[in-house]
């Protein structure tokens, strides 16, 4: 069993931390821009973006309490998605020549874009380890079949979208980054079809996370509407959003009386 204050060692217990380190950066990134924009000497915004990047960065550090308020608030991929949209906005404006901006405002927005990302996994694994109080007992598991069949069917036609993207740019000159973002689904899909995941039942929760990686997530009993089995699927049915299904022959009889009863506690 952990502690919070264990869970937190994960995230590291120096001056800095990686959640508070990525806000840093992204607060860095901003205030480089915006004095870009400005006008002011790029020394200055050197110097004045890393003095950003420390203050906010020391100031975040060892403040749980921040990454729990963003997290139960669901607000930690706001920062990402600030940056993204207006990314893509700029990306598609430029190839079609609709707008006339240089490639630098796009690059910094793909840097806060990319930087927000890290403040989401990062934040969210904080918040997870907070969050869920002790451990009281863990298992690993894969999905169940039927999550696996539509993991498949995911896989395919993302294939297909790549393909019909590839050939629509060719055609008709749609925005060649696309492509790229085709692809990417499709790997981040295939490699994710199969792997495991760690399920934590703790205190307040179900913390999870995919097996050898360090990013967690957690979800309150109390967003869990029911507990029932079937022939081959363990299922936690949430409010609102998609079902925590696992395969039943990898869910240990403990583990499911703890569910159970976590889930029934809180209806």
């Amino acid at each position: 069993m952990t502690s919070p204050d264990e869970d937190d060692e994960r995230m590291g217990d120096g001056p800095l931390d990686l959640p508070s380190a990525a806000v840093g950066v992204y607060a860095g990134l901003l205030g480089y821009g915006v004095g870009a924009a400005l006008g002011v000497p790029r020394s200055a915004l050197i110097v004045g973006a890393l003095f950003g990047w420390l203050v906010v960065a020391l100031g975040l550090s060892q403040r749980p309490w921040v990454w729990m308020a963003l997290g139960r608030r669901r607000l930690l991929a706001a920062p990402m998605v600030v940056a993204l949209v207006p990314a893509l906005v700029l990306a598609v404006g430029l190839e079609y020549e609709a707008v006339a901006v240089p490639l630098t405002p796009v690059l910094w927005l793909v840097g806060l874009a990319l930087s927000g990302m890290v403040v989401l996994e990062a934040g969210t694994t904080r918040y997870a380890d907070r969050a869920a109080g002790e451990q009281l007992i863990s298992w690993t598991a894969t999905a169940d079949p039927a999550t696996q069949r539509r993991k498949t069917v995911s896989i395919v036609l993302g294939a297909a979208g790549f393909v019909g993207t590839f050939v629509a740019m060719l055609l008709f000159q749609i925005p060649s980054f696309l492509l790229t973002v085709s692809v990417v689904i499709v790997v981040v899909l295939a490699v994710r079809r199969g792997r495991p995941q760690t399920y934590e039942a703790c205190e307040h929760g179900l913390r999870y996370r995919d097996v050898g990686t360090a990013g967690a997530q957690f979800c309150p009993w109390t967003r869990f509407d029911d507990y029932r089995e079937t022939d081959d699927a363990i299922v936690l049915e949430r409010r609102f959003g998609v079902d925590v299904r696992m395969d039943a022959d990898a869910v240990p009889a403990e583990a499911r009386e703890m569910l159970a009863a976590s889930i029934d506690n809180v209806l």
